[in-house]
């Protein structure tokens, strides 16, 4: 799963729903998990995902703290709706990190 890490493209939270790519980075605040279906949400500039923790325990999950996570992004019912998850591999705790620098690095590096 490290590996994976080093090779998954960042992407913004905002392209998340919308990107060719399989496996990813991004990061997001926690804002709301369902502990029975294992789904958390993450919310970044008003853009929110679906993360499916079941394959990185333990997970702390505390409200409002900004998170990193690396995985596949897949299709997955939900409810009534069909939506792409990020099925999480590895997650960090990025609390105390500027987001807004942290998206001008990754963009940065995405170019060269």
């Amino acid at each position: 799963a490290c590996g994976e890490e080093i090779f998954s493209p960042f992407v913004p939270l905002s392209e998340v729903q919308n990107t060719k790519e399989k496996f990813v980075r991004t990061i997001g605040y926690a804002k709301n998990l369902e502990a029975a279906s294992e789904l958390l949400t993450i919310e970044y500039n008003g853009h929110m995902t679906l993360v499916d923790i079941r394959y990185i325990h333990p997970f702390t999950y505390k409200p409002d703290v900004l998170f990193q996570f690396v995985g596949e992004l897949q299709r997955q019912q939900v409810g009534d709706n069909t939506n792409i998850v990020l099925r999480a591999q590895v997650y960090r705790n990025m609390d105390g990190l500027d987001p807004e620098l942290y998206h001008k690095v990754q963009a940065i590096r995405s170019h060269n």
